[in-house]
């Protein structure tokens, strides 16, 4: 008499552990029925959080004393990775900006937040004296420092290091997801990020003690 125990969970890292097959229902059909890990990753590949892209044109760029945002993206750091993002991906963060008059002294302020509207961190470019034209900024968020879960990034273009030109709220929003761990919890890791610091770890043996 063996025994069958059914799952039923959203939690991704507890299914790909613990089960060894998983059915995907979608509206009450089943959308696949095989191998955990295959099903899992579908299942993450279809579900995208909102646009990771931005692209506005001259009309609709949001802007103000001559400079507008004209591109904001956020994707895999590697060209070849994809869907899901994963929690050791680098994420890489692309802001355009067109100046057209002057020569204003602009960064660009960029705040992560969580889903829930948690704060997550803020970073800052350098404050750069910008000529008329195109100005790019990029930005490598490495892998192994983002929490699973869903991001939303406010981008700000700010001139003279305090007064913002442009502010676009929760401008894109991208999801990362974990697939695997190794470990037997399997709940919810908490914060906002989760790094993975380098931990070193030393046993020594306890002292001899003297007997007389």
């Amino acid at each position: 008499g063996g025994r069958t125990v059914l799952f039923v969970s959203h939690n991704m890292t507890a299914l790909t552990a613990l089960c060894k097959r998983a059915i995907w229902l979608d509206t009450g059909r089943v959308r696949e029925d095989a191998a955990a890990d295959n099903v899992v990753r579908d299942y993450a590949r279809e579900e995208p959080a909102g646009a990771a892209v931005r692209d506005w044109d001259e009309a609709t760029a949001p802007g103000g004393d001559g400079v507008s945002l004209r591109h904001f993206s956020a994707s895999p750091a590697d060209e070849a990775a994809q869907n899901p993002l994963t929690l050791d991906d680098p994420v890489a963060v692309r802001a355009v900006v067109r100046v057209k008059t002057g020569e204003p002294l602009l960064n660009l302020s960029l705040h992560f937040r969580t889903a829930d509207g948690t704060s997550a961190f803020i970073t800052n470019t350098p404050a750069v004296v910008c000529r008329p034209g195109v100005v790019t900024a990029t930005l490598t968020i490495p892998g192994g420092l983002l929490n699973a879960g869903v991001y939303r990034l406010t981008l700000s273009v700010v001139r003279d290091e305090c007064y913002p030109l442009i502010t676009v709220m929760n401008a894109i929003e991208f999801a990362v997801t974990e697939l695997d761990r190794d470990s037997a919890w399997y709940g919810r890791w908490q914060g906002a990020v989760r790094p993975k610091l380098p931990w070193r770890v030393e046993q020594h043996p306890l002292p001899l003690l003297d007997h007389p």
